[in-house]
């Protein structure tokens, strides 16, 4: 006995010149009603043909059935026909485990063929095409239209094969669902992914499937588990992954978290300026939807890219915070630059470049003393160094040398004075502060020994 899958057929929706049900096509079948009609044909006159009659508004707006075609209107007529017949509660189906294969004998011709009627009325003036001509004549179109229709995120085909069509798609859907493709890579993957729980591909590709299937919540659970694994191979490219399929789904508030817990993990400069790059980049978009419209529209726009770049701002106020306690004098100079870029790049309306051009640092160069393992002085050598305008110049050397000073003048006036203990009180004085005096000096020129390049 055969391991597959039965497959049944749980309903029939149909359309015809003599009858918009099976009963009705069947009644009118029997008793020999072809309801054959004649209609004028633009540029061929008066033709016989069978016409399908039904309320087209039944299950489509006027909207969708301006932008859509015939062939698509009698495609969601029968498919939500169909449902009906079936008794199915559609509300209950996980509408991922749905596809669509629609048979046809061709299609695009006829929406071509009125394209051009449209045009010649306007003197074939090609401003006048319209765009939606393009997605009315894609090969894909009617099961496109069905999907859209009836919210179906599953596998959907459109399979020409002339008057075999029909047969075609139902062969086509029964072979899909006997091999259970998605169900079956699935497996594959969590086979994978529990072999090597470090492979950040793997969990990657996983993700990527079930959103490809339209299954988005399993492939934000998909990353979830990911970020979590105490070692991956490259976890800085699964959290690039994670973030950009939530851009991509517009989910601003989970994008922020999600840069929010990486810094957490990992405060990198890169990190840091990634974030402020996705907060100015919706300035930039609220900044355009504003220009494309006009009155308090144009003003929310305006209002929505002021505030998409004070977000911007706020991270790297945050960034340039925690750079510095940090000590990172090379990240903070990376950040500015970013900075400065991200506000160069940020609508003219809503643009501050005043702020990070006075943050920028001098570059300096100074000198220091070079010692060994053990301590034992090598000498002095130059480097380059970054004073920023909110750093504190800290010149601790100066203190101690200008009192070294003030003590041998005093020293030198009254050299002739004291005698006994006294002198050798005087001696020991003199030891010690000319220690501290040489220390003092050393630390002074390490520390003020620095010219501008």
């Amino acid at each position: 006995m055969s391991s597959k899958p039965r497959i049944v057929i749980t309903g029939l929706g149909l359309t015809a010149p003599n009858g918009n049900s099976l009963g009705e096509f069947r009644a009118n079948l029997l008793a020999g009603k072809a309801r054959i009609a004649v209609i004028d044909v633009r540029h061929m006159g008066k033709h016989p043909a069978g016409v399908c009659d039904f309320d087209v508004t039944k299950w489509q707006k006027r909207k969708e059935i301006r932008n859509g075609t015939r062939v698509g209107s009698i495609s969601i007529f029968c498919a939500r026909e169909a449902l009906g017949d079936s008794g199915l509660s559609w509300e209950k189906v996980d509408k991922s485990r749905v596809g669509v294969y629609l048979g046809i004998t061709e299609h695009g011709n006829v929406e071509t063929e009125n394209e051009v009627h449209n045009l010649s009325q306007f003197g074939n003036d090609t401003k006048y095409w319209t765009h939606h001509h393009n997605p009315r004549t894609v090969a894909n179109n009617p099961a496109g239209e069905v999907t859209m229709n009836m919210g179906i995120t599953g596998p959907h085909y459109t399979i020409g094969a002339a008057c075999a069509a029909g047969n075609a798609g139902l062969i086509q859907a029964a072979q899909m669902l006997q091999l259970g493709e998605v169900d079956r890579c699935r497996k594959v993957y969590a086979k994978y992914i529990e072999v090597m729980p470090f492979c950040v591909t793997a969990w990657c590709d996983f993700a990527g499937l079930e959103r490809t299937v339209g299954e988005t919540v399993r492939a934000r659970s998909i990353f979830e588990v990911a970020v979590e694994q105490p070692q991956l191979d490259a976890p800085e490219v699964l959290w690039k992954a994670y973030i950009d399929f939530e851009t991509e789904e517009r989910e601003h508030a989970k994008v922020r978290a999600l840069y929010e817990r990486l810094l957490q993990r990992a405060g990198h400069v890169k990190v840091w300026i990634a974030f402020a790059l996705f907060e100015a980049s919706l300035a930039a978009e609220a900044s355009s939807s504003s220009d494309a419209g006009a009155g308090a529209v144009a003003g929310a726009g305006v209002d929505r890219a002021t505030e998409a770049a004070l977000a911007s701002r706020k991270v790297l106020a945050s960034a340039y915070s925690a750079l510095k306690s940090e000590g990172f004098k090379e990240e903070r100079v990376l950040l500015l630059e970013a900075w400065r870029s991200i506000e160069t790049a940020l609508p003219p309306t809503v643009r501050d470049l005043a702020k990070p051009e006075g943050m920028m640092p001098r570059k300096i160069k100074a000198r220091r003393m070079v010692t060994d393992e053990s301590g034992q002085e090598l000498g002095w050598e130059e480097y380059y160094d970054y004073v920023f305008p909110d750093d504190e110049k800290k010149v601790t050397g100066l203190k101690i040398l200008e009192n070294a000073l003030k003590w041998k003048a005093a020293m030198g006036a009254g050299a002739g004075a004291g005698a006994g203990a006294d002198a050798d009180k005087v001696d020991d004085e003199s030891s010690s502060s000319s220690s501290s005096s040489s220390l003092g000096k050393r630390k002074a020129e390490e520390e003020l020994n620095i010219d501008d390049v």
